[in-house]
């Protein structure tokens, strides 16, 4: 398994301090459980995310980001303990995140 994230924020212009990013994860097939009585199928999801980082006064940073996982909303599972305990990934979602910086 593995995953890839480009990204990239403007750096003068109107658009400073913007950016915006993508990814891909993904996994290969993989054991179910401990005896390899089944296998939990490979697996790519692709996420996105934007974000606008503002420097104030104070010299505090606010970070407005927003990202969605799992953006074409393909059904995947993650793990599994037994076949009858299998974790499905999450669906298509929407995370909103205000980070100050000080």
């Amino acid at each position: 398994s593995g995953s890839l994230w480009l990204k990239h924020t403007c750096q003068n212009g109107p658009l400073k301090d913007f950016g915006v990013g993508a990814g891909v994860f993904a996994s290969s097939a993989r054991a179910g459980d401990n005896n390899n009585t089944f296998d939990l199928p490979a697996y790519a999801r692709l996420d996105v995310g934007a974000w606008y980082t503002r420097t104030l006064h104070s010299g505090q940073k606010v970070k407005l980001e927003v990202n969605v996982l799992n953006l074409l909303d393909k059904t995947y599972y993650e793990s599994s303990s037994s076949a009858g305990s299998v974790q499905p990934g999450a669906p298509l979602t929407l995370m909103v995140t205000l980070t100050l910086t000080f």
